[in-house]
């Protein structure tokens, strides 16, 4: 009897991997940082979760040889276990040490009202600069660990290859984060109860015209070496709105990609922050580079 075959392939069963090590925890300088390894030996892989400033979002980076065939031309679906429908985010590829085939999300939303989000704004024709969170930041966000502890597992999933990491509740986790951002915000000089105050965050009003000035600026020796990266700018906006200080982080290691974004930003304008009773306070904007060679 010949045989006929399916226009309709089944999906193919996730690789699951168990977490083997519990969370280690980075209070840093200039992050707060989760890391947990899953499976073991040679399928040994890495989930690291990253937070700059206080924010209902993170960075998320996976590595390990699951990833092997996923690209950063494809959209990825991520799902935040059962706890969110699966959305697609764009990544990056990236290098950890000895771990390799890593994928970057520049910032993944963790919220329980509306799909999880990645920010990565607009490209530039010669370079891509990317610059996100168009809306005023809300400074009094962090990580909902409740809706955290509903999550139980981070799926990533390109074409028919879906891969599990069972990372366990998250609402734990997510609580260690905020303690450790809150921790940040008073090494900045912000008193917390403050900026939890704070109804809306600093505006930028000459965005596109300091966004140009940004990209005309990459940097040639980054270009000639075809070198991307992921930075986060934290920029101290005072009562008035004038720029007080700048700081560029790096999400993705680079080796000769030193951003000329705090140099431009000095020319930056901004509407202050203002409280819950409408007072303009001293806050901070936040945002993501991301450069990236076509």
């Amino acid at each position: 009897m010949a045989g006929f075959s399916s226009p309709v392939q089944a999906a193919k069963e996730p690789v699951v991997l168990k977490a083997r090590t519990p969370w280690n925890v980075d209070f840093g300088e200039t992050k707060c940082r989760l890391a947990r390894t899953f499976g073991e030996g040679e399928d040994m892989h890495v989930l690291l979760v990253d937070q700059h400033y206080p924010s209902s979002g993170a960075s998320v980076t996976v590595a390990g040889s699951s990833f092997k065939r996923f690209t950063n031309r494809k959209e990825t679906l991520v799902a935040l276990g059962d706890a969110s429908q699966p959305f697609e985010a764009p990544a990056m590829k990236a290098e950890l040490g000895r771990i390799s085939h890593g994928l970057v999300f520049s910032n993944i939303y963790f919220l329980k009202d509306q799909p999880a989000v990645l920010i990565e704004a607009r490209e530039a024709a010669d370079a891509a600069n990317e610059t996100g969170d168009d809306a005023p930041v809300r400074i009094s966000a962090q990580l909902d660990a409740e809706f955290g502890a509903d999550i139980e597992y981070l799926s990533f999933t390109q074409g028919s290859r879906e891969v599990r990491l069972e990372t366990g509740p998250l609402g734990e986790a997510f609580e260690v984060l905020n303690t450790c951002t809150s921790d940040m915000l008073r090494e900045w000089g912000f008193d917390v109860e403050t900026q939890r105050l704070v109804e809306k965050g600093p505006v930028w009003t000459n965005r596109d015209a300091i966004t140009r000035r940004i990209v005309d600026s990459y940097p040639r020796r980054a270009l000639r070496r075809g070198e991307s990266a992921v930075l986060r700018m934290r920029v101290t906006i005072d009562e008035q709105g004038g720029v007080e200080d700048c700081v560029i982080n790096e999400v993705t290691q680079t080796e000769t990609l030193e951003s000329p974004a705090c140099e431009q930003m000095q020319g930056a304008e901004f509407e202050p922050a203002v409280n819950v009773v409408g007072q303009p306070v001293r806050s901070f904007f936040t945002t993501s580079i991301t450069y990236r060679v076509n």
